[in-house]
């Protein structure tokens, strides 16, 4: 079985140039890549909770998707791309059943 995980949020300041005066464009470009990547998230959650095969969990800003019909990274690799879902946007772990 495979567990995707989402990174959602991340502390906005890893986004930051080591710089001592605010440059508001900056502000503004970073704000607007953490609104288009969570749009995108949003988008591919979407698609997946179309499948009742998929099992979801939100914590702490991760989200956990598990599908036992998934077995390995290829095979989880060609259904998101059927989807037209950004693969790198999971993190993959191949869980062993129990």
């Amino acid at each position: 079985m495979i567990r995707a995980d989402i990174m959602t949020f991340t502390k906005p300041v890893c986004y930051f140039d080591d710089c001592k005066t605010p440059d508001p464009e900056e502000i503004r470009n970073i704000g607007e890549f953490i609104n288009n990547t969570l749009n995108e998230i949003a988008d591919a959650i979407e698609k997946l909770q179309l499948d009742e095969n998929w099992e979801m969990e939100f914590n702490n800003g991760e989200i956990s998707l598990f599908n036992d019909k998934i077995e390995d990274e290829e095979e989880f690799n060609e259904y998101v791309k059927k989807l037209n879902i950004d693969k790198d946007l999971f993190y993959l772990i191949e869980l062993e059943e129990e």
